[in-house]
């Protein structure tokens, strides 16, 4: 298993998503800053920006992203469930990235609003996640867990367009919604 492998598994799938997007912001990057340090290995030529709460993920991610000059991350210490929470500018941001986490939001209108915000026009955003029937050690654990259906539907009333629903696996899905 590659490094890029052991921190985003479905990095060849965001990659494809991406398309020419030159400021991605990967939203509650994980551990490490995982799915953020994949997309930047790939996308050496865009600016990837890891945005957390947790202040010692930020620190690991500063590390990992030196040890292998990824020039193009940079950490924000913020809340993207807040309003202007994130750190970022209105209209900044090309493409919003969270992976496995919309299970923790507790405040799921604030964020959307805060991605509405700094997503310039037709900017999207991309979740993955997994299903609320899977099997994964880690879903089983889970609070909330959602069909991307459902996922869709309540991004569609804040002013968000499905273009893509990608199913994974039977344990995980993928959507790419457009600001509209």
């Amino acid at each position: 298993m590659s490094f890029i492998e052991a921190y985003f598994p479905h990095t060849d799938i965001a990659h494809g998503i991406l398309g020419s997007a030159k400021r991605i912001a990967v939203l509650n990057p994980g551990r490490h800053g995982g799915a953020g340090m994949a997309i930047a290995l790939k996308r050496p030529e865009a600016t990837v920006y890891l945005v957390d709460h947790r202040k010692n993920e930020l620190e690991a991610a500063n590390l990992l992203a030196n040890r292998h000059a990824l020039h193009g991350v940079k950490t924000i210490w913020g809340n993207a469930e807040k309003f202007r929470g994130s750190g970022f500018r209105d209209a900044h941001i090309d493409v919003a990235l969270m992976t496995h986490g919309l299970m923790h939001l507790m405040e799921p209108y604030d964020f959307a609003s805060e991605m509405r915000r700094i997503l310039r026009p037709e900017g999207r955003l991309i979740f993955f996640d997994y299903h609320p029937r899977s099997l994964h050690p880690i879903a089983r654990l889970a609070p909330h867990l959602h069909e991307p259906s459902d996922t869709a539907a309540f991004f569609a009333r804040c002013g968000f367009e499905l273009k893509r629903h990608i199913p994974i696996s039977a344990n995980e899905w993928a959507i790419v919604l457009q600001r509209v």
